[in-house]
């Protein structure tokens, strides 16, 4: 049985945001993987979603915990799949700096 994006998408929208902030490095990493999961399945419901899901991601990349990090680059590559699904606009009108335009600093941890 599945839920479907329908389903999934608002819950995550609710949920997601609060458990990026947990003081768990572990449950952030997996919030991310829940979160890539969720970009992959349902890119065209996520495209609605793309100023969140941008930040989001850029929560991801900003983590002091480098899998974490190292996460956050894995869903802003599915991000910039939800973006791709119809052409992007050279400037988005939200506001957010496109996923792809986002770079992971390189650090000595990983």
């Amino acid at each position: 049985m599945s839920l479907g994006g329908n389903a999934i998408v608002p819950a995550a929208g609710q949920l997601l945001p609060t458990w990026l902030r947990d003081a768990d490095w572990r449950r952030r990493h997996a919030t991310l993987i829940c979160l890539a999961q969720i970009a992959e399945g349902c890119a065209k419901l996520m495209q609605k979603q793309l100023g969140p899901l941008t930040d989001m991601c850029l929560s991801g990349l900003q983590d002091s915990h480098p899998k974490v990090g190292t996460r956050g680059c894995v869903v802003c590559g599915e991000a910039e799949k939800c973006g791709d699904v119809e052409a992007e606009a050279a400037e988005p009108a939200d506001g957010h700096v496109p996923v792809r335009a986002v770079g992971r600093p390189a650090t000595s941890q990983l």
